[in-house]
């Protein structure tokens, strides 16, 4: 037991932590977004979200560390993204902006509850 408590308790590096971010979304691909039939996710879900992390998360922050990421510089990328879509480039919208943090959340959750290493 002590010794499961000082595991939690490093500030060291941890088999969770020792990943990048390209192997938590690939693990994030492979386990949240496989084609399930009916009880999975559906087609287009699964494609906006894979969309999603190879446009955004994977070019900004694929080579890095989890625990390399930090809260505050997360923050101010979200603030930063831009899309030029419709000719110049603007702020993505609100919405978008917001669902990148939950999509990084969930993430990170399959990652821990598997057990990735």
């Amino acid at each position: 037991m002590a010794g499961l408590r000082l595991n939690i308790n490093t500030d060291g590096p941890t088999e969770l932590t020792s990943i990048t971010m390209t192997e938590a979304v690939e693990h994030y691909k492979i386990h949240e977004l496989a084609d399930c039939g009916r009880d999975g996710k559906a087609y287009s879900t699964r494609n906006r979200k894979t969309l999603v992390l190879n446009r955004w998360v994977l070019a900004h922050w694929g080579k890095l560390e989890l625990r390399a990421i930090k809260t505050v510089a997360v923050e101010q990328w979200l603030k930063s993204l831009v899309t030029s879509k419709f000719g110049r480039p603007k702020l993505l919208a609100g919405g978008t902006r917001e669902k990148n943090p939950r999509r990084d959340g969930q993430r990170f959750q399959s990652c821990n509850t598997v057990g990735v290493h």
